[in-house]
């Protein structure tokens, strides 16, 4: 028979704070992170598909939470025209919308693994001091 003894030291990061509010920190920096990324492909996807370029539109764009979800918003009146899902694209106009909201989306959904772990991997090193 095999006895095995452990020690263990009970100070450090660890052991000050919550685990839960540790993950629950890094869930809400996980959620800004994604936030920032996904402004970030929203402009580059906006300078790509609009051919004359005003700052008033792109500008405006924002990321909140709602409801646990990251929303990349604009407020302006014509988003939705501009996406496509307006009441005003085709069929009833030729403009059937750019979906750049929709891109960016599936783009983010690639990303996200990502974004947690490099999340985590700095949580880790603050939990290691």
């Amino acid at each position: 028979m095999i006895d095995i003894d452990i020690d263990t030291n009970t100070r450090g990061p660890l052991w000050r704070h919550s685990v839960p509010r540790l993950l629950e920190q890094a869930a809400d920096e996980i959620e800004d992170e994604a936030g920032e990324q996904g402004i970030r492909i929203l402009r580059t996807e906006f300078n790509r598909v609009l051919r004359k370029q005003t700052p008033y539109y792109v500008t405006r764009l924002r990321s909140r939470r709602v409801g646990g979800d990251v929303v990349l918003d604009n407020p302006v009146i014509y988003s939705a025209w501009l996406e496509g899902t307006g009441s005003r694209n085709a069929p009833v106009t030729r403009f059937a919308g750019y979906h750049v909201f929709a891109r960016t989306a599936r783009r983010l959904d690639v990303m996200i693994r990502r974004i947690g772990d490099r999340v985590i991997g700095r949580l880790v090193r603050r939990l290691n001091g």
